[in-house]
């Protein structure tokens, strides 16, 4: 798993499902066999989270396909005869929905990030990433050499999903801005050097990391009053955006890399049905 491009808590969840099913069963990885994944889906589907609430059919399936993953992986390497997952029956997966945020929460998040003299500039260039639909483990690998003064490249990003996004005016400003204020502090602005530097005193000057990132939008996300927030609904936000402004769905996915349509499906479907409504309500009167 660690070979693939994988956000530290997907990867941290992936090992999380490895642990809990390792703790359920006294087996070896090659002694399962499909019965025992059968019980263990019956007691997902019977016992409840360490919240005391039922899992969601969701959960279980994420849970299963973890295993799925896993022991294919297994039965390639040769550390097992046989793949027990094969003819598991997994819960129905329902329509993935999109949880972006308001357009009033946006601007909150930024007028917070302004309230910190100390990190507005980068915080203001870092929701400007983010607001782009750059996934946090995308922004946090940027260098400087990476912004070209238009746009923002990625080279490295989860299912090889590289491309070039570009940026708003009020976006470019804010980087520019922000890359102004590193020089002027005496922070070094080279090519190779990560666009997104700590501020923290232990780590002063380095690059921004993944959990930084994640910890410093919880924090702009708290004081706003936002719940159930984290970086990746700007990209939700995003996408939505783009499908609601009428962008046709193919030259959406080229900016939000998304690899295919069915990935990108969840967004059209519901630019889809607002239009629908739209419509609907122009035709008969109420609008």
């Amino acid at each position: 798993m660690r070979a693939r491009e994988l956000a530290p808590t997907t990867l941290k969840a992936y090992e999380g499902e490895l642990r809990r099913f390792c703790d359920w069963t006294p087996k070896a990885w090659h002694q399962v066999t499909r019965r025992d994944l059968e019980r263990y889906k019956q007691f997902l589907q019977e016992g409840k989270s360490k919240r005391g609430k039922p899992r969601s059919p969701e959960t279980i399936r994420r849970t299963l396909t973890t295993l799925q993953s896993f022991f294919r992986w297994l039965a390639i390497c040769d550390y097992v005869v046989k793949d027990p997952t094969l003819l598991l029956e997994l819960p129905k997966a329902l329509p993935a929905v999109s949880k972006e945020f308001k357009t009033e929460e946006v601007h909150e998040l930024r007028i917070e990030a302004r309230g910190n003299a100390k990190l507005q500039a980068r915080d203001l260039a870092m929701l400007s990433a983010l607001e782009h639909g750059l996934r946090a483990s995308e922004v946090v690998g940027l260098n400087v050499e990476d912004y070209d003064g238009e746009r923002l490249h990625i080279k490295a990003a989860k299912d090889d999903s590289i491309g070039t996004v570009p940026l708003t005016q009020k976006a470019r400003a804010a980087i520019d801005s922000y890359l102004s204020w590193r020089l002027r502090s005496g922070f070094e602005v080279t090519p190779a050097s990560p666009l997104f530097i700590s501020l923290s005193p232990r780590n002063k000057g380095e690059r921004l990391g993944y959990h930084g990132l994640y910890k410093e939008f919880k924090k702009l996300a708290e004081l706003c009053g936002i719940e159930n927030a984290h970086p990746h609904r700007h990209r939700h936000t995003f996408a939505t955006e783009l499908v609601y402004s009428g962008m046709d769905s193919a030259k959406a996915r080229r900016l939000t890399r998304h690899r295919t349509e069915g990935s990108f499906a969840r967004y059209s479907q519901k630019a889809l049905d607002a239009e629908a409504e739209r419509e609907f309500l122009q035709r008969f009167g109420e609008e």
